[in-house]
């Protein structure tokens, strides 16, 4: 009897030291697929890869799994299914994959949401094969390329009402997709669909391998004064932001991809040398026009910060080839402004009015003058016909 006490004994004190695998979360993009275990301290763990048939197995030291393995509908297109087997002395996962996969494994610390976390991210061939920059057709259209911030792991900022600004910015960039498509000569696209994690870097080079004419990135704002209110545009800064408060939103986007999960060495080093290596004097000074020409429209909406276009070193603006602002659409941590930003009503009036800003633009700046007339002369008068 006391032999069999002092085993019950060992083996809930062997649980209690035991790292907890408490959810195994899936983020499906065109990219790659995100696995992400959730666990209850920081994770020591074995990865392997097997052939015939591919597959691989993930070893979680001294692991236990007290969650629910991902359904069939949520796995993606590379794998086939995930199982798992407890051992004394670890927890083995094994995703059976449909092909050959690049791996990458890491771990992430705590954020304002998740706990510890492995991470293992699975990229088809296609992943890594090199981006050419895609032609317009005919040289005809305008493109503007739509970059809804955070996503997947980064769940950016978070309203009273629980509202997350990843989903919110999605909802918003997907309207302004459909609006600008609406305008003669203009068409535009998303830099993710969906909801899961982009790296900066990565934001921008989607821009530039479309060949587009703009790069507009949507966020909205957060501060510890719930009263805060308002809306904000901004553009890139060589010399620094033009005001504190500036300054605070750029290094909070900028550390987006550590939120995010992305695997990067000496990422200080990648933050700082980011305005480094060009000149971006004449992208900057168009992207202030178009801040504008944007900020300008936006005024018939509500209040905006600042006395114009603001500055700072944000990494998802660097795009020398490419205008580029961000748009912070509100404040979510006010509850009057995270209810009005959550209304179709009021998603539709801030779209409007950026529309209008980039058409304004465009029509400063067309890709082709005599394109851009023939374009609105083919549409019945001008884009002004729409309501301008």
């Amino acid at each position: 009897m006391k032999k069999l006490f002092f085993l019950v004994l060992f083996l809930l004190s062997a649980d209690a030291f035991a790292v907890q695998i408490s959810d195994i979360r899936i983020w499906n993009s065109p990219e790659r697929t995100r696995l992400v275990f959730d666990a209850s301290a920081s994770v020591k763990y074995d990865l392997i890869l097997l052939s015939n048939p591919e597959r691989v197995a993930i070893d979680i030291i001294k692991g236990k799994f007290f969650g629910r393995v991902p359904s069939a509908s949520s796995l993606g297109p590379h794998i086939k299914k995930i199982r798992y087997g407890l051992h004394v002395d670890k927890v083995r996962f094994v995703v059976d994959l449909r092909a050959k996969v690049a791996i990458k494994d890491f771990v992430l610390k705590p954020n304002q949401i998740y706990g510890h976390r492995l991470v293992v991210d699975l990229e088809g061939s296609s992943a890594a094969q090199p981006k050419q920059k895609k032609p317009r057709p005919n040289g005809k259209e305008f493109l503007v390329v739509i970059d809804a911030g955070h996503g997947g792991e980064d769940p950016g900022a978070i309203g009273s009402r629980k509202t997350y600004e990843k989903k919110l910015v999605l909802q918003v960039a997907k309207r302004l997709k459909k609006s600008l498509d609406a305008q003669p000569g203009i068409r535009a696209e998303l830099t993710r669909k969906g909801d899961y994690y982009i790296p900066l870097r990565r934001r921008t080079q989607i821009a530039v391998d479309m060949n587009a004419n703009l790069f507009i990135s949507v966020h909205a704002d957060s501060f510890t004064r719930k009263s805060a209110h308002g809306i904000s545009v901004f553009a890139l800064s060589e010399r620094g932001a033009t005001s504190e408060r500036a300054r605070l939103i750029a290094n909070r986007e900028n550390l987006s991809d550590l939120m995010g999960g992305v695997e990067l060495e000496n990422k200080e080093d990648v933050l700082v040398k980011v305005l480094a290596d060009l000149s971006l004097s004449e992208q900057i000074e168009r992207s202030l026009d178009l801040g504008s020409m944007v900020r300008s429209q936006l005024s018939n909406v509500g209040k905006l910060h600042g006395n114009g276009v603001e500055q700072a070193g944000f990494v998802v603006l660097k795009t020398p080839e490419i205008p580029s602002i961000l748009v912070e659409l509100g404040f979510i941590s006010n509850p009057k402004e995270e209810k009005k930003l959550n209304t179709s009503s009021y998603q539709k009036k801030l779209v409007r009015h950026i529309t209008r800003g980039v058409v304004r633009y465009a029509e400063k700046y067309p890709w082709n003058q005599d394109q851009w007339r023939t374009a609105n002369s083919d549409a019945s008068g001008s884009w002004g016909a729409k309501g301008r």
